[in-house]
Order: C-alpha cells, then structure tokens, then sequence
C-alpha cells in the first residue's frame, strides 16, 4: 500500500526517508505513514485494512473506537477516497469515555478497571440492594451495566456512579427490568384475555401513544448507531407505565374495561422485552 502511494503521489518520502502524506488545503494535519526505520503505523495497516474489505465485497466497514481517535479515521477514510477506494461505505463509531467518581480510567495513570471486575462488582451490587435474589444478581447488575453505557450518546463522555447504575427507583437498566417485572405480575392475576375496546381513558391513551412509538425509535437508533435512543426511550415508556399502573386498576373491575387494559399491559410486556433484549438486557419473570 506504501509503494502504490508512492506511485500515485498520496504519499510523499521526507529527506529523512520516512513516508508521509498531506491532505488538500490543509483538511487535516499531515500523517506520518512510515518512519524513518521502516516501521507501520496504525494509519498505514488501516489503509491497507480498509482496501482489503473493499476488494473482498465488503459493503460497509464499521470500525467502534473512543472519540480520542477521530481524527484519525477522518485521515483513514479521507486518504481511501485519494486511494480510489469507493466501493464500500466506511464509517466511524465514535463515543466517550467513561468517569469514575474520582476521575476517568486511564492506562498510562495506571486506574483502569478491567470489564470482568466491573462485571462482577456489579453482581455483588446487585445482591445488596435491597437484598434483591442472588438467582437475579447476575441479570440486574450485568444490565446495570449495559444500560448505564448504552442510555448516554455515544458522542458523550460517562460519569459511572454505582449509586445511580443500580438505582430501581430512578433511570436505570434495573427501573427497567423491575417495571417489566411489574406488568408481568398483573398479567398473573387475571384470566381475562387483553382486547383493545371501547373509549380509551387519557391515562390508557398517553400509554399507547407511547408505545406505537417503538418501531420508530428502533429504526432511528440503527440508522444512527444510537442504541440510546432506545434506552432513553424505554425509561420515558416505563415512567409512562407506572403512571398508568398506579391510577388504572387493571383486575377487580369492569369486564370490558379489564380487557383492554390487560391488551396495553401485554403491549407493554412485549415491547419492553424486545426493546431490553437489543440493548442486551435480560428481560425478568421475578424480582
């Protein structure tokens, strides 16, 4: 890929020996692509990377990576196009990065936290709060986890706090599973099967709306890459569910007005299991 630079004048050789290129009207700062001692850099195995998808029928090349290396792959796929390659889509998912409360993790300042203990703090967390089932820990506090990182843009940096990760009363990936949980309970008390008839009350109609909005939120987040617009979704739509569940009795009460409101509580049931399992958090039967 150095030579076929070389030859196409992408790349040009310093007095020094080593490669570099200059992007056009100074777009970006020029990049070293080889040193003087012969060695690759990143840039340069990208490039190459990126031509070999290309020619191996790749449609589209996506590459996750923290924001610290935007520019980067701005200069990657910047220099693909002076490469002629133009046959796959090359994109870029950027996103921040993630704060402890006393600072964000950081190789070089020797505070980073591997996922695996992060991965079972949260299980013990999970454990101790409000003395919930161990048989559960596992699936609350992973998705504590998951959804802490998932509901924030990816464009923005996280501040992780366990206090608010583990948090069943406020926006958290255990709010989520616990109102899941909830709604599957009342199902458990009734016989009656859900059908959508007669007048929808404001509070059954504000809950409804809500959750037509499903499909569409999906759509958007893949079309963004933005899982959190899922995640933010969820926690609105289960807000919007608890305030039904506590000013809408659903069993004990008129048949035809149970019917309906166990037809939304089985919506609900199925939306948030979906919408849970694509941010791949275990949706619960108990808690």
């Amino acid at each position: 890929i150095i030579e076929e630079g070389l030859e196409k004048d992408i790349f040009q050789e310093d007095e020094d020996g080593s490669i570099y290129v200059d992007f056009e009207n100074g777009k970006y700062p020029s990049a070293i692509i080889k040193r003087n001692d012969g060695s690759t850099l990143y840039l340069s195995r990208d490039v190459a990377n990126v031509k070999k998808r290309a020619n191996e029928g790749f449609d589209c090349n996506i590459i996750v990576v923290a924001n610290e290396q935007d520019l980067h792959f701005q200069q990657l796929f910047e220099i693909a196009e002076m490469f002629g390659i133009e046959n796959i889509q090359n994109e870029h998912i950027s996103y921040g990065l993630v704060h402890l409360q006393d600072g964000s993790m950081s190789s070089s300042e020797g505070n980073v936290i591997k996922l695996s203990d992060m991965m079972d703090k949260a299980v013990e967390k999970a454990a101790e709060v409000e003395q919930r089932s161990v048989d559960n820990a596992e699936e609350v506090g992973l998705g504590a986890i998951r959804y802490a990182n998932l509901s924030v843009s990816r464009s923005k940096d996280i501040e992780f706090d366990w206090g608010d990760v583990l948090d069943f009363e406020g926006d958290s990936g255990p709010y989520l599973q616990y109102t899941n949980v909830r709604a599957k309970s009342i199902l458990r008390e009734t016989e009656k099967e859900g059908e959508l008839v007669g007048k929808l009350t404001e509070d059954e109609y504000r809950l409804v709306k809500k959750l037509g909005e499903f499909p569409e939120k999906v759509e958007t987040a893949a079309d963004q890459r933005e899982p959190a617009k899922i995640a933010n979704y969820l926690s609105t739509l289960s807000e919007e569910f608890n305030s039904f569940y506590h000013s809408c009795q659903v069993t004990g009460v008129e048949k035809e007005t149970e019917k309906r409101r166990v037809e939304i509580v089985e919506s609900f049931v199925k939306v948030t299991d979906q919408g849970l399992e694509l941010l791949g958090i275990e949706p619960l039967n108990e808690m």
